[in-house]
């Protein structure tokens, strides 16, 4: 049985719509990531912990940044999308299916030279986040925080990828996003503002950021990392 990121499905959705077109792939990559998040939040498409493949409740305080880093079953993503009524099933292994949208770019200064432009490395995304963050946290406290997660930081290792033979750290930015919204490192205006300046892809995370706090930060709650 076949599972998937959102950004997996997202993507290839994408590819069973625009095979042979590139820029409607990677704009309607885009827009399914959007569709797909906005349905796992709302309860009508079901998201796994990726541990241990168990669904999602909606409900669950946190869900809204555990559904980012989630994982979908294959029938459950192809149940959702013949209700939809857009012609698509999905077929295959999600490895096989790369994100559309982004391109690779070189990083050979950083030696990761085939890092994928939508991850970025942690001083990468340190140096673009971190004028964005509040309370005098800046730029080298996140390079610390994404440098030390292992030890101080662990719910953000579900949204870490050791590449370069495990010396470097590429990131999901919108799940580390979610994630110091919060814990009140961000504010959702400031988020906004840092996505959109940097990496619109992700800004569908913005949308349900008001339902993941509430009395107490959404953070508070996260699948367990494995």
């Amino acid at each position: 049985m076949n599972f998937y990121t959102l950004r997996e499905a997202a993507a290839a959705i994408a590819a069973e719509l625009h095979p042979d077109d590139d820029d409607n792939r990677a704009g309607s990559a885009a827009r399914y990531a959007n569709i797909i998040y906005g349905k796992l939040c709302d309860g009508q498409l079901i998201g796994r912990d990726p541990s241990d493949r168990d669904p999602i409740d909606p409900n669950r305080l946190g869900a809204v940044i555990a559904f980012h880093g989630c994982i979908i079953n294959e029938s459950d993503l192809n149940g959702w999308l013949a209700r939809l009524g857009n012609g698509v099933q999905i077929s295959g292994s999600a490895t096989q299916r790369e994100d559309c949208a982004p391109e690779i770019v070189d990083r050979e200064d950083l030696g990761v030279a085939n890092a994928p432009s939508h991850r970025p490395t942690s001083a990468q995304l340190a140096a673009a986040l971190g004028p964005f963050l509040q309370d005098g946290r800046e730029s080298d406290w996140l390079k610390r925080v994404l440098t030390e997660v292992g030890r101080t930081h662990k719910r953000l290792q579900k949204f870490r990828t050791l590449i370069d033979s495990g010396r470097t750290a590429i990131w999901d930015v919108g799940g580390v996003v979610l994630h110091l919204y919060g814990e009140k490192y961000l504010t959702e205006r400031s988020a906004r503002a840092f996505l959109e300046q940097n990496y619109p892809n992700d800004l569908y995370v913005t949308e349900h950021m008001d339902v993941s706090t509430g009395a107490s930060a959404a953070a508070t709650w996260f699948p367990t990392a494995t």
